[in-house]
């Protein structure tokens, strides 16, 4: 519910795996986009950020298919 009040998020990324394991994820979403590996054409050639290659719903649900949990607490709303 929206008070016109300001609200902070707080949000957390677990991996029971560790670090390296995320980090071997976001490589692989990466590629997968890339290469055209996810059903989609081929990314045009360029240069890409990371955060700018997939589309959020799509990287937020691939993260949590290899186990990754991720977690929002909002406070003051």
């Amino acid at each position: 519910m929206k008070t016109g009040k300001p609200a902070s998020y707080r949000i957390s990324i677990s991996d029971p795996k560790r670090h390296a394991h995320m980090t071997a994820l976001g490589v692989l979403l990466s590629i997968e986009r890339i290469l055209g590996w996810d059903g989609k054409p081929p990314a045009v050639g360029g240069v890409y950020l990371p955060d700018t290659l997939l589309p959020i719903d799509t990287a937020v649900a691939r993260i949590k298919d290899f186990g990754i949990q991720i977690t929002t607490e909002i406070e003051g709303e």
